[in-house]
């Protein structure tokens, strides 16, 4: 129906344009990303996702090159040459983002494996194997003369590059401060628009719509990518020191938790940073629950929630009865999203015992459990 309202010239004319804003979509794209390189690192799923967006931005590149020379004697020669560029970009994408992980596996294996040298021997790169099959079998149709040798490569190269990519957002889609944004499923949802709507044989009216469905697809992925906090934030779980459940009357201890040792925190970052955490988790507390105690008294209900000395920081979250204290060696949005999430459920769990609390810690030894879970990494 729509194409009885439009002219042979006019679908042309709309699909040259919409293939011309999709090259410079991606390109755009591929340089917001781009620009976050410096702050994620070289090698880094980021660096691998801005190669798939210029690798895609010439894909569209090459439909509209086409499109504007249909007649044009090294048309195939050169559309195989761009359907390289983008395949290529998808591998490239795989190999780094299972390369960054390998990396960060050997470097904290007591964070991310807990498998020790069981872990070290692992194969990192199973996806990249597969990734690299796509493009043997890309250039082998290439050899036998088929002509939709991308799109079978392509069916292929998804797998592996859906893998890589969930595994290198699934960390930062388990951030609390993330819990009720999806930028796993923007960003793959994204990708099997933009990805699919490039293969789908059609007339006039498909060739148009493929290039809507390939703008608003890379729009989604670059949305859920740039929904990635800052580097750091990723890092969170390192920082935890100590946690402290506080009864707000007279301040007495109610539970507390250690994330760190006190010996391992000097192993790992020297005796100066052992003594300090020290100092600060265990001879300041007297001093922490006088202040708490006096600030409540000044400050209603909401209190203090955050003292900052040095590089050192101490949350609070207050409830009706209890104040409940994090003790961390840095700052990030995350702390103040778990230990939120911590109050409501320990509140949910001991709330009873809480409000009539009669000196007995034991009764909160189960809240380790709490602990694990809320502050799982």
């Amino acid at each position: 129906m729509l194409a009885s309202f439009l002219t042979p010239e006019m679908i042309e004319d709309i699909k040259l344009m919409i293939r011309f804003f999709a090259i410079l979509i991606n390109f755009y794209a591929a340089f917001l990303v781009g620009k976050r390189i410096k702050e994620a690192g070289l090698i880094s799923a980021t660096t691998g996702f801005t190669f798939y967006l210029i690798g895609n931005g010439f894909f569209q590149w090459g439909f509209l090159i086409i499109l504007f020379y249909p007649e044009w004697e090294f048309q195939l020669i050169f559309y195989r040459i761009v359907n390289t560029i983008y395949i290529c970009s998808m591998a490239l994408f795989c190999f780094i983002a299972e390369y960054k992980k390998r990396e960060d596996d050997l470097k904290h294996p007591e964070y991310l494996s807990n498998k020790g040298e069981k872990e070290r021997q692992k194969f990192h790169f199973t996806w990249t194997l597969i990734a690299i099959s796509a493009l043997v079998i890309f250039f082998v149709l290439i050899a036998l003369g088929y002509t939709n040798e991308i799109g079978i490569a392509f069916l292929v190269m998804v797998v592996p590059f859906v893998a890589t990519s969930s595994f290198a957002l699934n960390k930062i889609q388990s951030l609390a401060m993330l819990k009720d944004r999806k930028p796993v499923a923007w960003f793959l949802v994204g990708l099997m628009i933009a990805g699919f709507s490039n293969f789908t044989a059609g007339g006039e009216i498909m060739e148009t719509l493929q290039g809507f469905a390939s703008i608003f697809g890379t729009l989604m992925m670059v949305k859920g990518w740039r929904m990635v906090p800052p580097l750091t934030e990723l890092n969170w779980y390192r920082d935890l020191y100590r946690l402290l459940v506080l009864q707000r009357k007279g301040t007495l201890v109610m539970f507390t938790y250690e994330f760190q040792k006190e010996e391992e925190s000097q192993e790992t970052n020297g005796d100066h940073r052992g003594d300090t955490d020290g100092l600060l988790a265990g001879g300041a507390l007297s001093g922490i629950q006088s202040l708490l105690g006096e600030i409540l008294e000044t400050k209603g209900t909401d209190g203090l929630n955050q003292i900052d000395h040095g590089g050192k920081t101490i949350y609070f979250n207050h409830g009706e009865n209890a104040s409940y204290v994090l003790f961390t060696s840095g700052q990030s949005m995350e702390f103040m999203a778990r230990l939120d999430l911590f109050k409501l459920k320990f509140r949910n769990a001991y709330g009873n015992l809480v409000d009539d609390w009669n000196g007995n810690v034991a009764v909160f030894k189960d809240a380790i459990d709490i602990v694990h879970d809320v502050f799982k990494f």
